[in-house]
């Protein structure tokens, strides 16, 4: 059925800001979801961990029309595909940055059926040029940490 409000990907996000912030704290970033859900979790996440920074938005992608940031994090939680991926609403979820966008996803998300032909041939293209899996990341502490028991831990501090 799928979650939205998937905890690994909300800590990989936090991790993923923290990490940014850490690097060039007046990066602009936004932290991007298809569902109310999805963006609540992510903003409890986010602002409980770096607190409120003016720098950093997190919200859904249908209230950021014409916004534009360093970098864009979209966050597509393993439940409705059809919604995440619809090709207007990635389009403006992907378009967003003048730096970077990242998505984090599900590692079996081109094994569904419900995708916008345009959209797969992105995230295919993708796929192929530039991702990478972090396995099971958990919060040990202040540090997300991947899951050693798989053999590669992926460690984000």
């Amino acid at each position: 059925m799928g979650d939205r409000r998937p905890k690994n990907s909300v800590l990989l996000a936090v991790g993923l800001v923290s990490q940014l912030i850490a690097l060039e704290e007046a990066l602009h970033i936004a932290v991007l979801a298809p569902f109310v859900e999805t963006a609540k979790a992510l903003q409890r996440g986010v602002f409980q961990t770096l607190g409120y920074r003016r720098n950093v938005l997190v919200e859904t992608v249908s209230r950021v029309q014409g916004l534009t940031t360093d970098v864009t994090i979209y966050v597509v939680p393993n439940t409705f595909y059809s919604w995440s991926l619809e090709r207007r609403l990635f389009n403006v979820a992907t378009s967003r940055a003048r730096r970077n966008t990242i998505i984090i996803t599900d590692k079996e998300i081109l094994n569904g059926p419900q995708m916008d032909a345009q959209v797969r041939r992105y995230m295919s293209q993708l796929d192929k040029e530039f991702s990478f899996v972090v396995e099971s990341p958990v919060l040990r502490g202040d540090r997300l940490l991947g899951d050693s028991s798989s053999g590669a831990t992926q460690r984000i501090d």
